[in-house]
This record gives structure tokens, sequence and C-alpha cells, in this order.
């Protein structure tokens, strides 16, 4: 793994964790934009992670045998699984394609300068949180969690 270049998961992180959720985290607050990854580079490594998914040969071992489905894509594309594990994951368990957008146009943003890194985590997280955590609550606990975000956040930028 390049070590000027940020990884946001790793694959030792997720196996710690045991399949737990990681809710929080420590984001580092001056990411410089030129470690990131190239969007364009990225986006085409994806798109030929996803063709590779689609192939025939592939789904048929995805349906009967979905731990050598992952093993097998491992390593076909091992740099892109050590370097970006959440996002390979996320790809080939064909997550939500409009998460996938909404990652690399933040990842854009910041590498534009438009969004600082922290602010392009907290605006993903939100998004996932509005799809997938938010619909478990009522709207009234709903609110009262996103004061209290609110709240933390404040807290951060003092």
């Amino acid at each position: 793994m390049d070590k000027n270049k940020i990884s946001l998961v790793t694959k030792e992180e997720i196996e710690k964790r045991e399949g737990k959720q990681i809710l929080e985290r420590e984001l580092p607050t001056n990411v410089d934009p030129k470690i990131l990854p190239d969007v364009h580079e990225l986006s085409s490594q994806i798109i030929k992670i996803l063709n590779r998914t689609l192939d025939e040969d592939i789904l048929k071992i995805q349906k009967s045998q979905p731990i050598m489905y992952e093993k097998i894509l491992e390593q076909e594309f091992p740099d892109f699984c050590e370097n970006n594990y959440g996002l390979f994951r996320m790809i080939i368990h064909g997550d939500s394609p409009d998460i996938l957008c909404h990652f690399l146009t933040n990842l854009d943003r910041v590498k534009r300068g438009e969004l600082t890194f922290k602010e392009a985590s907290h605006e993903f997280g939100e998004s996932l949180d509005e799809k997938y955590f938010y619909p478990n609550f009522s709207k009234s606990q709903v609110k009262e969690i996103k004061k209290k975000k609110k709240e933390e956040l404040e807290k951060e930028k003092k």
C-alpha cells in the first residue's frame, strides 16, 4: 500500500471489529487533496470491478459460493482491495449505485477544494444516515439525533 495515499477503512480495521459497523472514528482535519485518489482513475477501476462482477462465471460462483466469490475478486483486484477495502466491498456486494456516485462526487469536490475532507465525510455520512439509519426512527427521534449531531459538529469547530 502506498503510504502517501489515504485509506479510509482498511480490511484489517473491518476484521478487528468482527463485522461491527464502524460508527465513529476520528477523521483527519487537514487532509491534503493531492494524496486522495484520482477520481477518474478510481472510477475506471470501479467500472472494471463492476464489469467483472457481471461476468457469467463469477455470477455463478457468487450464488453458490459467496466467500469464494469475494476471494476471487480480492485476488483479481489486490491493489484496489488493499487500498479501498470498504469501497471494494460496497462494489462487489452491489450496494446502491447512488451511494457510490455520491462518494465519488464528494471526493471530486475535495480534490477541487470545494469541501474539506472532514466536511465531505460528514456530508457523506449524513446521506448514508438518511438512507439507512433514520428510516428506523420516528420523525421526532430523527430531529433529536440531528440536533445532537449538529451540536457535536459545533463543538468540533471550536
